[in-house]
């Protein structure tokens, strides 16, 4: 009844046990938060660093395929080779391996 309770709250050797748990879960709860904050931290910079990283690594793929592409269509441009009789340079002219003539379509 509400009569025990208080004398036993006026007694010295009562333990209250929501109070006596709140006091024993207090330091792990504070823990766990804490931790949880940490990892949440942890992982947002980990995310941030691996978009990051996988971004930079995205664009210089862009850009080495891009290069090579250039290159390629540059090569292609620029030299033919027909049937290994003569190699043209179109930017520089024909280089002959063979006496034949030959016309540029």
């Amino acid at each position: 009844t509400d009569n025990q309770h208080q004398s036993q709250a006026r007694d010295s050797s009562y333990v209250d046990p929501i109070r006596s748990l709140r006091g024993y879960l207090k330091p792990s709860l504070d823990s766990a938060t804490n931790n949880i904050i940490s990892l949440s931290d942890t992982m947002e910079k980990t995310v941030t660093s691996t978009v990051t990283n996988a971004t930079d690594n995205m664009l210089a793929l862009q850009g080495n395929i891009n290069s090579g592409l250039r290159s390629g269509v540059e090569r292609a441009n620029n030299v033919d080779v027909n049937n290994g009789t003569h190699t043209c340079i179109r930017r520089l002219g024909c280089i002959s391996l063979s006496t034949s003539t030959h016309t540029h379509t």
